[in-house]
C-alpha cells in the first residue's frame, strides 16, 4: 500500500501500466542523480510526466513538451492544473483516480488520449482553458472513451479550438 514512490532520473522506461494496481498512490517524484544529462521523466506536484526518448537533456528544460503519463489514484486535490507545456494527456493517464473533484486543461494540450480520464469517480469537472488573446491556437483531439464512467462528471467546458470528440465520451454514467 504505497502512498509515494520516488524513482531516480536514471529509469528509461517506465510502463503505462507499472502502477495500475496501486490506488492508494498519491505521488510518484523523479529525483534528479549528479551527472545525468538523459532525463526522460519529470513529476511535478507528485504526477508523472514523460520527454519522450532523448539522448542528451538540454540544460533548459521549460520549452520541452511533455506527455502527462500518470496521475495516482489516490492523488486527492480540490483541482489539478495540467502544465502549459504537457501536449498529450495519456491513455489512462488519470483512470480510476478518487478524491480529485475538476481539472484545469492548458492550452498546450493538443491530444487527450482513449480512457484518459476513464472510471475517475469523484471528477465533476473538466475545464478546457481557452488561448489568450495573440497566443497561438492548437486544435485539440479528444480520443475515444476519454471520460467513460465519469458518473460524477457535471461540467466538461470544451475550447473553440477542438478539432474532433468521439460521441462515446460522453457515456459516462452506468445507473
Amino acid at each position: 500500500r504505497a502512498r509515494v514512490i520516488n524513482i531516480p532520473d536514471t529509469v528509461r522506461i517506465i510502463s503505462g501500466t507499472a502502477f495500475t494496481t496501486s490506488d492508494y498512490l498519491r505521488e510518484v517524484n523523479i529525483y534528479h542523480v549528479e551527472g545525468n544529462n538523459a532525463i526522460r521523466y519529470w513529476s511535478d506536484e507528485g504526477v508523472l510526466y514523460d520527454y519522450g526518448a532523448l539522448d542528451d537533456q538540454p540544460e533548459d528544460t521549460t520549452w520541452l513538451t511533455s506527455t502527462l503519463q500518470f496521475y495516482p489514484r489516490g492523488k486527492q486535490t480540490d483541482n489539478y492544473e495540467i502544465p502549459d507545456r504537457v501536449t498529450t494527456i495519456a491513455a489512462g493517464a488519470f483512470e480510476r483516480n478518487k478524491g480529485t473533484r475538476a481539472v484545469t486543461v492548458s492550452t498546450g494540450v493538443t491530444y487527450v488520449s482513449s480512457q484518459a480520464f476513464s472510471g475517475c469517480e469523484d471528477l465533476e469537472i473538466i475545464d478546457f482553458k481557452a488561448p489568450a488573446k495573440g497566443e497561438p491556437v492548437q486544435e485539440l483531439t479528444i480520443s475515444n472513451s476519454a471520460f467513460f464512467q465519469c458518473g460524477n462528471l457535471t461540467t466538461v467546458n470544451l475550447p473553440a479550438r477542438l478539432k474532433s470528440v468521439s460521441v462515446k465520451n460522453y457515456v459516462v454514467d452506468k445507473r
